[in-house]
């Protein structure tokens, strides 16, 4: 009696027996091939940029000891300098429209209760490190000649591993080690695609008929 209900309920009031929506036929994913091998190259492309430019700031710290500054954009600034072992660093400076001028120090640049009044009432310090990755917020103090001290800007520490330097080129070994495998099993006579030995059939895969190139250095034959 109660598996007759259950019927019924699937049949509905057509009479036909309908099947559970995990059970109906789903249409094909409709997507474009184009558009995803082109986002993928754009992705890829961005990602090759971003390791470069990695490299680059690690090349940049190997070779000058120096602080190099380079002025980006406005009141924005980087400067590249070797603050920290075993970690590539990158110092972002945004200076403040009109600086904050403080209290006059005693001589010698020495602090005063009013400077130091002055200086806990800024934003302060912010430490973050995870993994070997430091990210360090700092305000830019800087001393004038009258003495003075004032708040210029604030300034961002960006610190990453050498190891993280190079997982980031990873990725791009995959390729690789297909174009690599690719190269070698045209020059051994086996099948690009199935690895199919085409000793007996050079021309044309039997097993899945994909056309075999040609080796290499054999294209004026």
């Amino acid at each position: 009696m109660v598996f007759s209900r259950l019927q019924g309920r699937r049949r509905g009031l057509s009479g036909v027996e309908r099947k559970p929506a995990f059970c109906r036929a789903r249409s094909p994913a409709r997507y474009n091939p184009g558009v995803r091998r082109a986002a993928v190259k754009l992705l890829a492309g961005m990602w090759l940029l971003l390791c470069m430019a990695t490299s680059g700031v690690w090349l940049l710290e190997t070779l000058y000891s120096a602080p190099l500054p380079y002025r980006v954009w406005g009141p924005w600034s980087l400067w590249i300098r070797y603050d920290w072992k075993g970690k590539i660093s990158l110092l972002i400076y945004h200076d403040l429209p009109a600086p904050v001028i403080g209290p006059q120090m005693d001589p010698g640049n020495k602090y005063n209760p009013g400077v130091l009044a002055w200086y806990y009432r800024q934003p302060p310090d912010i430490y973050r490190s995870t993994w070997g990755f430091d990210c360090e917020d700092h305000p830019n103090f800087e001393i004038n000649a009258n003495r003075n001290m004032f708040l210029r800007g604030s300034k961002r520490t960006l610190r990453m591993p050498y190891w993280a330097a190079g997982v980031m080129w990873l990725p791009f070994g995959v390729p690789l080690f297909r174009w690599w495998k690719r190269r070698r099993r045209i020059r051994q006579g086996f099948c690009v695609v199935c690895g199919y030995n085409l000793l007996a059939t050079p021309e044309r895969c039997p097993e899945c008929g994909t056309v075999a190139p040609k080796p290499p250095g054999n294209h004026g034959a």
